[in-house]
């Protein structure tokens, strides 16, 4: 989870190019002589394709953002290449794999196990490649020769174009057709490394070619880029980008936007390494609506979602016209926009292909973003965030998919907390503390780190050492309690180098949000654990008696030793549970208690359920999660809050 509070400072910093390192480093792969890739995108996807190529053969090494390769001599067959979540490893590396003739199986996570892949291996099939399907991958490539062929690209795809070009290099001559014409990086770099190819209009001609390899300047990535420019814009900021990649069909959200009245300006235009790259400058604009017709779409397939963040913030009706590719993306990115465009107040919806948003100017007051692991919906539901003043993106770490400097590009410099334990993928935690950031206007991460149960204590320490405030639950309570201070029962919470208990805190708080005063009351305590030694101790602070039961009686028996607990204590007032919902727990007598609490609120608690059924009055354990996050939030911020945000989390659940 991200929390923003709206402050931001664009830098201009490098963000290599990620499409074209991948091409830069499948083509030295099958290059003669060795290769430098310089200023070279290192984001997930590009690692991926370094991966997949190193169990072909190829020698890939690197040192910060230059990559070093020694290509494949023979290849490697009978290998798995497992592409992550990049289409475009995927895809691309087809058309290597079939060129060079091995056997190879292709997988990859479950986003990508759900995009399309038909649309390369078909026209790689009409080339003569032998490519099957089946459970569990994505496909298989089999040891085959190629054909001379004219073959046409069925989608509007540059990875598609891309895999055939690459293909074709090792046919005697191949011609490859695209209907719209899509982003040159294959066949520019194709060009510079000394490829027999010919271009006229839409149609390349290769030829069997072998590539010289060379040094490779990386030129920073427009598609990156894009989204300072578009915050600059919507926030009548300047800003200055350098050494920008600028080929004609990646520029076609610039186009959209200057179309729409941007001020946008492209200065100092080279070519290097077959790659044209300019100066950006952005200037505060007066805009008019957005219109994207089918080529631009194509040319910003992307970029659309961004672009219609920047409609949201422009009074009017905005066009997007066919816009089906991008369902098809990591997520679907047309449900996405829609979803965004309602956060930041706006309408948008889908008619006849085309995206349309309605908007009347006035941005909500926060925006907040689910971004499904797609790594474009949660940049683009960051730059919402910053524009409404307020927002929270629910899975921002996957940026780091293609712009691992995102966060540092746009001036977000965030507290960076996190919960750890382990199982813990559905904690509510991190809901809590977007509530609590967003009240409070702090601009914070909080990251689920979940953890082997056996994991060694210095590593332990070392993952507490990279945040800024840590929450701690099972089973490392007692752990990192001994870890901080031996004179601690179990923590869970980490401060600078203190650690605590907020547990306390979240009981009494939540009993006396319910009227409830123990003080010389008696109270049975379930379960032996932090949260349960932490009860036992500060309702003996608060005047009650206490004795305490637990399935693995010696543990009970530890703790009524420790704490001086009478054991025949009996006719409980309040009864309360911090045992997972069990048969043990199930099986407790409530008849006569007042009140039964148990700390459980993610699962039905039969021991809940029997006290409801009784007319008893019955408590989970939200109200205790929600006092004691505030009291680790207030610990790690300075900023107190009471029960003003309990309405809007229970909401929020």
């Amino acid at each position: 989870m991200l929390a923003l509070n709206g402050k931001y400072n664009i830098e201009n910093i490098a963000c290599g190019d990620k499409s074209i390192t991948h091409r830069a480093l499948i083509l030295s792969a099958i290059a003669e002589g060795d290769s430098v890739i310089n200023n070279a995108s290192v984001c997930r996807d590009v690692l991926s394709t370094a991966s997949c190529l190193r169990k072909l053969g190829a020698k890939i090494t690197r040192r910060g953002n230059v990559f070093y390769v020694k290509p494949i001599d023979r290849a490697n067959s009978g290998v798995t290449l497992y592409c992550g979540n990049s289409g475009t490893t995927a895809r691309l590396l087809c058309g290597l794999v079939a060129g060079l003739g091995v056997d190879a199986v292709f997988t990859g996570d479950k986003s990508l196990s759900r995009r399309p892949m038909r649309r390369v291996t078909e026209p790689l099939k009409a080339m003569g490649a032998v490519i099957e399907y089946g459970d569990g991958m994505l496909f298989r490539v089999r040891a085959s020769a190629l054909i001379s062929s004219r073959v046409n690209t069925s989608s509007v795809s540059a990875q598609v174009k891309g895999a055939l070009l690459i293909a074709s290099l090792f046919t005697d001559c191949t011609t490859v057709v695209e209907d719209v014409p899509t982003r040159h990086h294959t066949e520019n770099m194709l060009k510079y490394m000394g490829a027999d190819i010919v271009t006229e209009d839409n149609e390349f001609t290769v030829r069997r070619s072998r590539l010289k390899g060379g040094v490779f300047d990386v030129p920073n990535d427009i598609s990156s880029v894009i989204y300072g420019i578009a915050l600059a814009l919507c926030d009548g900021r300047e800003a200055t980008f350098t050494d920008v990649g600028t080929d004609s069909r990646r520029t076609g959200a610039i186009v959209v936007l200057k179309k729409a009245g941007a001020d946008i300006r492209l200065s100092g235009n080279v070519t290097v390494c077959g790659e044209k790259r300019s100066t950006v400058t952005v200037r505060p604009s007066v805009m008019n609506c957005l219109y994207c017709n089918s080529q631009n779409t194509a040319d910003a397939i992307d970029e659309i979602p961004l672009l219609a963040v920047v409609a949201c913030c422009i009074k009017g009706r905005h066009i997007f016209k066919n816009v089906g590719e991008l369902a098809l993306k990591e997520s679907n990115r047309v449900s996405a926009t829609v979803r965004l465009a309602e956060s930041m107040g706006q309408r948008a919806y889908l008619q006849d292909g085309d995206l349309i948003v309605e908007s009347n100017g006035k941005l909500s007051e926060s925006a907040v973003t689910h971004s499904n692991g797609d790594h474009r919906i949660a940049m683009c539901g960051t730059v919402a965030g910053l524009l409404c003043g307020k927002g929270v993106v629910f899975g921002h770490g996957c940026v780091d998919v293609s712009c691992p400097d995102f966060y540092k590009m746009l001036g977000v410099k965030p507290m960076k907390f996190a919960l750890l334990g382990h199982g813990i993928a559905n904690s509510r935690s991190p809901l809590l503390m977007s509530v609590l950031a967003l009240h409070h206007g702090i601009c914070c991460t909080y990251d689920i780190v979940d953890l082997s149960a056996d994991v060694d204590d210095g590593t332990l320490m070392d993952i507490i050492g990279r945040y800024d405030g840590v929450n701690v639950t099972m089973p490392f309570k007692k752990r990192v309690a001994r870890l901080f201070d031996g004179n601690l029962d179990a923590v869970n919470t980490v401060y600078g180098n203190m650690a605590t208990s907020t547990d306390g805190y979240g009981i009494t708080e939540s009993l006396k949000l319910h009227g409830i005063d123990v003080c010389g009351k008696n109270i049975l305590v379930i379960g032996c654990g932090g949260a349960g030694t932490t009860a036992v101790d500060v309702l003996l602070k608060s005047g009650a008696n206490v004795n305490v039961i637990n399935r693995t009686e010696s543990k009970a028996e530890q703790l009524r030793k420790k704490y001086k607990i009478d054991c025949t204590l009996t006719d409980f007032y309040g009864i309360m549970s911090f045992a997972p919902p069990c048969e043990f727990s199930a099986g407790v007598d409530v008849s006569g208690a007042h009140f039964v609490f148990s700390a459980e609120y993610k699962r039905p608690d039969p021991l809940l359920e029997k006290a409801v059924d009784s007319g008893i009055q019955a408590i989970d354990g939200l109200e205790m999660l929600y006092f004691q996050g505030c009291k680790s939030f207030a610990l790690w911020t300075g900023c107190n809050t009471g029960n003003e945000c309990l309405e809007q989390f229970r909401k929020a659940i």
